[in-house]
């Protein structure tokens, strides 16, 4: 063994010495751990909320929308391909705007779309998107629904699309959700024609207007009815035309044009910038923008049942009654069921008036008689002298 020099004694093995040199050392790994945990939480807290939650109201405002959503009666479900494929200015402006039950219904997960945050393919690019779509719809205020197509990539026509797809397949899954949500209107984003372009988009405005017959149908997809569903039949058909995020361009002969909304209150800016917060979490995707469009959106009427009286209507809900009387109307017209509906939208208003930024507890004593009026407004629909199809209607309103 070699000899240690002189002067080299520090080379030598020492217990004490080294026992305090291990102590510095973890005391040191200690230091900067705790420190990287503080530099995290830190760079969190500055974070916090995330831009998927800046949009959703809290406190008394949260309880705002609640109320406002009480009186509305009616429901959009718009279809659409993919993730991204969703208009979200419009689902911004119907769900946190109308405070209607709004929904998106996308035929497949976005399997087979481009990735411009990382290597994920195929099944994991769907989880991926997947997750895009629902932090996108804690922006707009939308529901999600999903068929269970697969995203296989680009296809040149809507023929293409059924080989890979089944066309029943996919159009049962667009019936049970019709059946499921009970939407009053159908907004089908793509025409189902070569102007679509992918022959995915094709696909998803085929089967659009073939779900909205089939599912008033009880002879179609029979099975769904033996597990629990009943046939619907919304009230109009649409197709929506123009940009993804609002700025619907020149509208063309037989359409007509809506505005998505102006400035909000409780989000403290307009619901079209809302909608493209919402649009940007399809980041995968490379969507949303910096730039304001003219948030309107131009639709053209493809069916209505009753048939429309003629003529292009001026609004998505012409002649619907969105109002608690529709449940008077679903009713017909019972004395005990119009009271409680005049009682009920009383509580409304007077809990509204009542609400206050830094009292919102003064809202309760009218929204708990609403809530009273409710439970009674169930029996009293339960006893209405009318057909058994409007009764179960209402109560399922």
């Amino acid at each position: 063994m070699k000899s240690i020099k002189p002067g080299s004694e520090l080379l030598r093995f020492d217990p004490a010495r080294d026992a305090r040199r291990r102590k510095c050392v973890a005391i040191r790994s200690i230091a900067a751990a705790a420190l990287a945990a503080f530099i995290l939480w830190a760079s969190c807290v500055r974070q916090t909320p995330t831009a998927v939650l800046a949009a959703e109201p809290s406190g008394a405002a949260a309880v705002a929308e609640a109320i406002e959503r009480l009186p509305v009666v009616g429901s959009v479900l718009l279809t659409g391909a993919h993730p991204d494929d969703e208009n979200n200015a419009l689902l911004a402006y119907l769900a946190r705007g109308l405070h209607l039950r709004t929904a998106y219904l996308s035929a497949t997960r976005g399997d087979g779309g481009q990735n411009l945050l990382g290597n994920e393919q195929y099944e994991a690019l769907g989880m991926l998107r997947t997750e895009e779509l629902l932090a996108a719809r804690r922006l707009d205020g939308a529901e999600q629904f999903f068929a269970q197509a697969y995203d296989f990539g680009f296809s040149k026509s809507a023929e293409e699309t059924f080989q890979k797809w089944g066309h029943d397949s996919v159009l049962g899954d667009y019936v049970r959700v019709i059946r499921r949500f009970r939407p009053d209107v159908v907004i089908s984003r793509f025409s189902g024609t070569p102007a679509d372009g992918h022959g995915h988009h094709q696909a998803s405005g085929i089967l659009t207007p073939e779900a909205f017959h089939a599912a008033a149908d009880p002879a179609r997809f029979a099975d769904q009815i033996v597990a629990g569903l009943r046939p619907w039949q919304a009230a109009q058909l649409l197709i929506q035309a123009g940009g993804f995020g609002g700025g619907g361009g020149s509208p063309a002969a037989g359409t007509f044009t809506i505005t998505l909304g102006g400035f909000n209150p409780l989000y403290g800016e307009s619901l079209g910038d809302l909608g493209m917060e919402a649009r940007s979490q399809h980041r995968s995707q490379g969507q949303g923008s910096g730039s304001r469009p003219s948030y309107t959106a131009n639709f053209r009427l493809v069916e209505s049942v009753p048939a429309a009286s003629g003529g292009t209507p001026s609004d998505l809900f012409e002649g619907m009654d969105l109002t608690l009387n529709r449940f008077t109307t679903l009713a017909g017209g019972a004395p005990a069921v119009a009271q409680r509906v005049q009682g009920i939208q009383k509580a409304v208003d007077e809990a509204r008036n009542a609400l206050s930024p830094l009292h919102p507890e003064r809202a309760l004593p009218a929204l708990g008689r609403g809530a009273a009026l409710l439970l009674e407004l169930r029996g009293a629909l339960q006893q209405a002298q009318v057909s058994q199809a409007s009764k179960e209607e209402a109560l399922f309103l």
